[in-house]
């Protein structure tokens, strides 16, 4: 940090009223007792234009770090310059007539006064320091009040929500979902299943009979005997397209052979009645997330019973009466668990 530049003399001005000239300590000694605001505007010469007091924070700066040293010149009284006076000019003592010597004199002791006064007031300079100019100088400039602009800060109350998180709302069926969920992968809540099960009321009957000696009866009768059958007991038969669940399925086997060496003389072959209860599983041992659980589709045979027979040319009717019989039995066996 350099020394401020003590020769330059700032014009001070508020409100648009002039508050004097001053130098750099002048400025902060008014400064420091309040009565120069930094928000005063300040111009000297080099400056582009008037400007706030706050652009002088340097200057201030410096001032106060370097404060000025005996030998210094004064500061100038009422913010004015000492101006200092031109040098004496050389007086012409050439001859004058005789007629106005007398005057000469007189002319010569007025200079030479004159002279010895410049030049004690340059080697011995006597400055008058008024105490405290600008005060009167703001009581002459100052005509309006300022008025002063409090700002209050009302405190505001700040509201904080708090969400509170509600977990979903599960339908019924989402309960019961994940109801059975959680028991079908709890073991010890299983039970041991019999040959037949309580299930249904509803059957559908799918015929399965193959082979090169099925010419020798009709398949069309079989089927509607053993549906016969299942509704004598009750059992109410489902087309294989209907949609209604839960049902039953009871499978019609067989198994018909020709002998081959006269065809309607020799058939053999094997017949069956099965029932069976249609499901969708899962693998109770697999901890795989329920999004990646493979379920899986089958059948669980609640009841089974066949035969095999060899027939002659004359007893190829007794064939239906064969699968009558056996689907008689199997839906007395299904009724009964049904009932109970």
């Amino acid at each position: 940090m350099n020394p401020p530049d003590r020769t330059a003399v700032y014009r001070v001005s508020r409100n648009g009223h002039a508050m004097g000239e001053h130098d750099i300590d002048r400025i902060v000694e008014l400064l420091d007792s309040g009565e120069f605001l930094w928000t005063d505007l300040c111009w000297t010469q080099g400056m582009a234009g008037w400007g706030p007091l706050t652009q002088l924070r340097g200057e201030v700066a410096a001032a106060k770090a370097f404060p000025p040293v005996a030998g210094m010149p004064m500061p100038v009284a009422s913010g004015r310059r000492r101006m200092t006076a031109p040098p004496p000019q050389a007086v012409s003592l050439a001859a004058t007539p005789a007629g106005s010597a007398g005057w000469w004199w007189i002319v010569g002791g007025v200079t030479l006064g004159a002279l010895v006064g410049l030049l004690c007031s340059h080697f011995f300079p006597t400055i008058v320091q008024v105490d405290r100019p600008v005060d009167r100088i703001v009581e002459k400039t100052v005509e309006k009040p300022v008025e002063v602009v409090r700002t209050v800060e009302k405190p505001v109350e700040v509201v904080r929500t708090v969400e509170k998180l509600v977990p979903a709302q599960l339908t019924e069926e989402q309960k019961a979902a994940e109801v059975f969920y959680r028991r079908f992968y709890d073991i010890s809540s299983h039970k041991k299943g019999s040959r037949l099960l309580n299930l249904s009321d509803r059957v559908k009957v799918i015929s399965n009979i193959s082979g090169g000696g099925t010419y020798a009866f009709s398949e069309g009768l079989v089927k509607a005997k053993v549906e016969a059958a299942f509704r004598s007991h009750g059992f109410k038969v489902l087309s294989s397209e209907s949609k209604e669940y839960p049902f039953n399925v009871v499978y019609i086997n067989g198994v018909f052979l020709d002998s081959g060496t006269n065809p309607g003389v020799s058939v053999s072959g094997s017949y069956g009645i099965e029932i069976a209860q249609p499901i969708f599983y899962v693998n109770s041992f697999d901890a795989s997330a329920p999004s990646s659980v493979v379920i899986k589709d089958g059948d669980i045979v609640l009841y089974e019973k066949s035969g095999a027979m060899i027939y002659g040319s004359y007893r190829f009717g007794e064939i239906v009466e064969a699968y009558s019989k056996v689907a008689f039995e199997a839906a007395s066996e299904l009724r009964k668990a049904n009932d109970n």
